[in-house]
């Protein structure tokens, strides 16, 4: 938020605003032991939309910490939450195997996208049960977003239309962070502690790193995507 402000969540059923400059906690909401899950700043930083496991998002007023609106649609745990850079946008994504994209200026729903099939058929063995979206990253034009799943399965969709651009397969394994690239490169945290670097042009794995011995839970990059 302007580099001034940050928003936390946890599973302790709070969420947090923080004053960056400070480091001090500038406001506290309780959900009544409903674990908040993902959080977004919108709208030019005046409000902040949470996601709950419930399957829910509620919107609020920076300043006042007032409810603005609550959004329904996700039946399960909203895994992550993000407003696209030309502020067009809210999408979300949820364990109930869905993104959904939201209208920011209207806040009402727009699509619901359901999870892709595998185009290279059945999903690995023992990946049933894990089918729900884990992971969001979104394009820096903010007009496509790639949703990783349980199962190592990429769906990239076009945002405006709600159409399916490419499923595609990076991993066996469980993606647990993603974040994409101004040039084209995807990045895929996964369980297992690997993080993977994909060409989305080639369609390929261009480097396979090392990176932890736990799960990949976060990535980012830098504001100009080096």
């Amino acid at each position: 938020s302007g580099g001034k402000a940050a928003i936390s969540t946890s599973t302790d059923a709070t969420t947090k605003l923080w004053n960056l400059d400070s480091g001090g906690c500038t406001g506290t909401l309780t959900h009544d032991g409903q674990a908040s899950t993902a959080c977004a700043f919108i709208k030019d930083d005046q409000l902040f939309v949470v996601g709950f496991e419930d399957g829910t998002l509620r919107v609020w007023n920076r300043r006042t910490l007032k409810l603005v609106e609550t959004l329904y649609g996700h039946t399960a745990y909203v895994t992550a939450c993000a407003a696209t850079a030309d502020g067009k946008y809210l999408v979300t994504t949820s364990r109930d195997e869905t993104l959904r994209v939201w209208d920011l200026a209207s806040l009402k729903l727009l699509h619901t996208l359901q999870r892709a099939d595998d185009p290279g058929g059945p999903s690995p063995r023992g990946s049933e049960g894990r089918r729900w979206i884990t992971a969001l990253a979104l394009a820096a034009d903010g007009k496509t977003a790639f949703a990783a799943s349980g199962d190592g399965l990429v769906s990239h969709w076009n945002l405006a239309s709600g159409s399916l651009i490419k499923p595609f397969r990076v991993a066996k394994d469980r993606i647990d962070s993603c974040a994409v690239t101004p040039e084209g490169y995807l990045l895929c945290g996964l369980a297992d502690g690997t993080l993977l670097i994909w060409n989305l042009a080639e369609m390929e794995c261009v480097d396979r790193l090392s990176a932890h011995t736990g799960s990949v839970s976060a990535c980012a990059l830098t504001r100009d995507g080096r």
